[in-house]
């Protein structure tokens, strides 16, 4: 239930607590496409066909008793967070023991790899020993078992993320007391003579998973850290996998009882042995990493996946002075720029704002910068110079394009790439602010390929020295937060025309993976209302339950408004004129003074009702597009989009500060006076303009609109996301003056309708 407050005076009322419909919209959103809820049910249907599927051969063999936690689900409403629990756990991952073991076991791999890796993974060397008599007793499960993993993915790690597995492969990993950076990088020779180059972590991985699903006898020793992390997952879901310890490969290898994982971490013996020696070509493979601010070198080293000398530390500390640096020195500020887009006509663009000059750094310094950052080389340089010597730029331009999949890398070109990448993380944090210093985040950023540093450095440079729009920044810290694919942040998106709103960049508001999520700032605190602080960008750690996305994890929201469509009436407006020069109308009168409609001078006061306002997908469109829902008593008044609600925001803060209109006294403006002296604007109650979705009652094109809505949060944003309008901070004839807004409104043949706000 919703508990209503009133204020002394009775005027205006304000949501305190969460209210049914964000309870029933969270409820609703489970079993969707982007859910949490009944990604292996299909499967479990497949199974009762095979009810002997994992029995006593798997689940006493290498499958412990499994632990599952209650489902924390997290939920962004008017007031922020809000956390559910779901405690029965019987139905968790389909309810079957079989399924729930494979529920966690997709988690457990894709911890450490992308979604189509892990299927891969699983199907091509776990599934074959785990379910070795059920392949082959009944045919079709194989492939039928394949077509649902890749059909419901999402949804088996939403749940896995929801019941805290993230946290506690994190924890795993953590308490094997290494950084992920050893063993990483062995020598060639300790392949073995026949193989002439050090097979992909694929191969590595995948030999483990057999030597797991045939019954993990023995001990297993690999030289892949990747390897180990993974064991450390799939032991913490219930897999019996021993103990895991790291052994030098020099000296005696210690005693240890019972089966276990080795990581050897150096010598030339023999590891990896259920990798097949002869298998070829190299299969590509790409690892997502899980990382905090402190372990940023660590991580930039090991996506190298290069054999090198480089302490973690020394990575570490390049990366932590870059961004020292740059925290301090850069800002960014959100403005409106003519867009390219079918149906949007604006769009905000992060411009950047450097504290200090561009200072002379040394010529070679500059070349270094140069080769991924030539527009903000000069601000970039000095980053560069602990190694801007000309046997560097040399190294460097001869082997820039080098990927470790081929050939060795430099160490030249790995001090390069690890201070390249700390600029790029860097500054793509400085937009989300501190928040990055205190998450964990996820990667799919891979510094061994070339082609990866040349797409983020791409957009880093245009985000550094000239603008960059919003949906191509919010894809740039999932990049860092998110694990968003370098394809989608290199513009994949703008490929894709089968739909328009997967075509236009301006529908783009952030990108959900798993726990981890950017989103814009406003959506954390839409109680706090229009502010400048509500721009931009906030990033996190915890599942949310209710933010649709799509199948890629974009999220997105449509990016108009209701009159910037052209639903609007003046039909309402000319009656108020009617009454004005008829006194004979007097039953138009009096409806108009009840409904408090009238011509004059602006009359800033609360809004006449409530509004409750929570995020919910529309119901009139067919993809998962993020939304506000308004509501009064309980009844929908309209669906309004984040693209809409940013660009009104912004421009009423670029309107306010071109105008400098500080009232001089509590009530008057220093340039148009008090507000019963100015301008005639047609009045309309919050209540009125919402009876009508379709036909908003504004005023002809010779009149401004003004909705009063003083202090009122729900209402100024809803409204913003209707129209083309403008917030009055102080003074509504000021918001109706600059930011653009006399050119926008030409074009639609209205003047401004101004939000009341203060």
């Amino acid at each position: 239930m919703t508990l209503v407050y009133a204020t002394p005076n009775h005027e205006h009322l304000q949501q305190v607590q969460i209210g049914p419909i964000d309870v029933v919209s969270t409820i609703a959103a489970a079993n969707t496409a982007w859910g949490w809820v009944g990604g292996l049910t299909g499967i479990a249907r497949i199974l009762r066909y095979c009810r002997e599927f994992l029995g006593a051969q798997a689940g006493t063999k290498v499958f412990g008793p499994l632990k599952l936690d209650t489902a924390n689900l997290g939920v962004l409403t008017y007031n922020g967070i809000v956390t559910f629990q779901d405690q029965v756990t019987a139905e968790a991952f389909g309810g079957d023991p079989s399924t729930q073991m494979l529920g966690v076991t997709i988690c457990a791999l894709e911890y450490q790899m992308t979604k189509s890796a892990c299927i891969e993974q699983f199907m091509t060397y776990l599934a074959p020993g785990l379910l070795k008599g059920e392949i082959g007793k009944l045919e079709g499960l194989k492939e039928a078992l394949h077509c649902e993993l890749v059909d419901n993915i999402a949804a088996i790690l939403n749940e896995g993320a929801a019941r805290g597995l993230t946290d506690r492969f994190a924890r795993a990993i953590e308490s094997l007391g290494f950084s992920g950076v050893e063993g990483n990088f062995p020598r060639y020779e300790a392949w073995g003579e026949k193989q002439q180059q050090w097979p992909s972590e694929w191969y590595l991985i995948g030999g483990f998973l057999k030597w797991l699903g045939g019954g993990a006898e023995g001990q297993y020793p690999t030289r892949s850290a990747l390897v180990v992390k993974i064991a450390a997952c799939l032991r913490e879901v219930g897999f019996r996998v021993g103990f895991i310890r790291t052994w030098d490969g020099v000296s005696l290898r210690p005693s240890a009882s019972g089966s276990g994982v080795w990581l050897v971490i150096g010598g030339t013996s023999k590891t990896d042995p259920f990798v097949d020696e002869n298998t070829q070509p190299i299969k590509d493979f790409i690892f997502a990493t899980h990382y905090r601010y402190t372990t940023t070198g660590a991580m930039m080293l090991n996506s190298l996946q290069a054999e090198c000398n480089i302490p973690a530390e020394v990575a570490q500390q390049y990366f932590v002075t870059i961004d020292s640096a740059i925290r301090n020195e850069l800002e960014f500020r959100w403005q409106m720029v003519e867009g390219d887009t079918n149906f949007v006509s604006l769009e905000p663009y992060a411009f950047p704002k450097w504290k200090r000059l561009q200072e002379t750094s040394k010529r070679v310094a500059i070349r270094l910068a140069a080769f991924y950052f030539p527009q903000s080389a000069d601000f970039l340089a000095r980053f560069y110079s602990p190694i801007a010597d000309e046997w560097t730029l040399s190294k460097i331009q001869d082997t820039i394009n080098r990927d470790t999949k081929r050939e060795p890398l430099p160490v030249e070109l790995i001090r390069f790439r690890i201070i390249t990448a700390s600029i790029c993380i860097a500054i793509i944090a400085k937009c989300v602010g501190k928040d990055y210093h205190t998450l964990q985040h996820c990667t799919e950023i891979h510094l061994r390929y070339a082609r990866v540093i040349q797409t983020l450095s791409e957009n880093v440079d245009r985000l550094a020295s000239n603008c960059l729009s919003y949906g191509d920044v919010s894809l740039l810290i999932g990049a860092i937060h998110c694990g968003t694919t370098m394809g989608i942040v290199g513009g994949e998106l703008r490929r894709d025309e089968e739909h328009e709103y997967r075509y236009n960049p301006a529908t783009i508001i952030g990108y959900r993976n798993g726990i981890y999520a950017v989103l814009p700032r406003m959506l954390f605190s839409l109680a706090a209302g229009p502010s400048p602080t509500s721009l931009g960008f906030q990033c996190t750690d915890k599942y949310l339950a209710n933010i649709p996305t799509d199948k890629d994890g974009v999220v997105r929201s449509y990016g108009h408004g209701t009159t910037a469509r052209g639903g609007k009436s003046q039909q309402l407006f000319h009656e108020v004129s009617s009454s004005l020069n008829s006194s004979s109308d007097e039953e138009t009168r009096i409806s108009l003074i009840g409904q408090k409609v009238f011509m004059g001078s602006p009359r800033p006061s609360p809004p006449d009702k409530p509004l409750y306002l929570n995020i919910e997908r529309p119901v009139d469109f067919s993809e998962p597009l993020l939304g506000l829902c308004g509501r009064i008593n309980g009844e929908t008044i309209g669906n309004v989009g984040v693209p809409q609600i940013l660009r009104n925001l912004i421009a009423s803060f670029e309107a306010q500060q071109a105008n400098n209109n500080r009232p001089s006294t509590p009530t008057a403006c220093n340039k148009h006076g008090e507000p019963s002296a100015q301008q005639a604007m047609f009045n309309v109650p919050a209540s009125v303009w919402a009876q009508s979705r379709s036909g908003k009652p504004t005023a002809d094109p010779d009149v401004h609109t003004y909705i009063p809505i003083v202090g009122d949060s729900a209402w100024a944003l809803f409204i913003a996301g209707e129209t083309a309008g403008r917030f009055s901070m102080g003074c509504a004839m000021c918001a109706t003056e600059v930011g653009g807004l006399d050119q926008e409104l030409e074009d639609v043949n209205q003047k401004a309708v101004v939000i009341g706000f203060r």
